[in-house]
């Protein structure tokens, strides 16, 4: 191999030798999740609704912090006292003029989704989802059947991961909306 060269050599050495302190360098507080089980969301959550999220509106508080306060049409209450109809949780984070601002880890609900939300009231009487990301489900559909299939950053098999890229994340098995439903009634009741 005599006679090659490979130009920028050194700067790809210090390309490597730069990323590596950078990554060295995030903080220790980043994003962490611990997996809750289905049961150990229904056990903890005050309220388990299977709902559509019918609006959202993004403010800033009184520190000017920026949340989204999440309408829900609740169509089935599995775990708590509320009655069924609109109902709402905060999320932090959201859009708000050109700023937007994102809480990593928080559950994002948009206009129009299906989901079942586990959730808790704070000390300040707002709910709020439970387990971050990991206490919404996204409900899918199945075009011919109907039937309902549940998913999270946990649970319910492949999650879209931009790209064509799918990210597996254990347990990989489908899961279906009763299932999600009979698990958490099971512990809730």
């Amino acid at each position: 191999m005599e006679g090659i060269r490979i130009p920028g050599r050194r700067w790809l050495v210090l390309g490597a030798v730069a990323w590596a302190a950078a990554v060295a360098a995030l903080p220790a507080g980043a994003t962490r999740f611990v997996m809750l089980t289905i049961e150990e969301l229904a056990r903890g959550a005050d309220a388990v609704v299977h709902a559509r999220v019918e609006a959202l509106e993004t403010s800033r508080d009184a520190a000017g912090r920026i949340h989204t306060r999440v309408e829900l049409a609740v169509d089935e209450v599995w775990k708590g006292s509320m009655a069924a109809g609109r109902w709402s949780l905060v999320a932090g984070g959201g859009t708000l003029g050109e700023t937007t601002v994102r809480a990593v880890g928080q559950a994002e609900y948009s206009v129009g989704d299906e989901v079942v939300a586990y959730l808790v009231r704070t000390a300040a009487g707002e709910w709020v989802t439970l387990g971050m990301a990991q206490g919404r489900f996204q409900v899918n559909r199945d075009d011919a059947t109907g039937r309902g299939w549940v998913r999270n950053l946990f649970w319910g098999g492949a999650m879209e991961g931009g790209k064509g890229r799918t990210l597996s994340w254990p347990p990989s098995r489908p899961l279906s909306l009763e299932e999600l439903k009979r698990r958490t009634r099971e512990v809730a009741l």
